[in-house]
């Protein structure tokens, strides 16, 4: 239970050198602060000026209680986009549909993301360019049994090294 918390604290908070990004606050750039007098992140802005179809769009899906990767096109097609850009780098988020325990779910949604990272160390994505994150069940897709397996997926972003 202790471990189980502890792994929650640092993936929701991160450390100094690499700040955790989330989904429900704006987007900032690794290195820097956010202050609350800066304007809020507007989806609709373009954070990184690519063709739309260069970077495979949506996210990775999976079957009931399996890590297995089903979807090797895209993550493929993602490993030659980081490939052809070698300043950036990629988020990738675990995510599960809410059976099973949440420790459970919290394993199952890293052991997914991690699927997609070695995919991507296996395609040659040096491994300092691809950072993983668990949320298990936090953040559900729909609350609809018949549409969870919308829920079982890896999210990713691709961000601009600013190192």
């Amino acid at each position: 239970m202790i471990r189980t918390l502890l792994f929650l604290l640092i993936a929701l908070v991160g450390c100094a050198k690499h700040p955790a990004l989330t989904l429900s606050t704006p987007t900032v750039a690794r290195g820097e602060e956010y202050h609350e007098d800066k304007p809020k992140y507007d989806p609709d802005e373009i954070v990184i000026d690519w063709p739309k179809e260069a970077v495979p769009q949506g996210p990775i899906y999976f079957e009931y209680n399996s890590s297995a990767l089903r979807d090797t096109a895209k993550v493929a097609a993602l490993a030659d986009y980081l490939r052809a850009h070698p300043s950036r780098i990629i988020d990738l988020a675990g995510h599960t549909s809410p059976e099973g325990t949440a420790d459970y779910n919290l394993a199952l949604a890293a052991r997914r993301a991690e699927s997609v990272r070695i995919y991507l160390l296996a395609a040659g994505i040096p491994s300092g360019r691809i950072r993983t994150k668990s949320f298990g069940e936090e953040s559900l897709v729909t609350d609809d049994p018949a549409q969870y397996h919308l829920d079982r997926r890896v999210e990713f972003i691709v961000l601009e090294d600013t190192k």
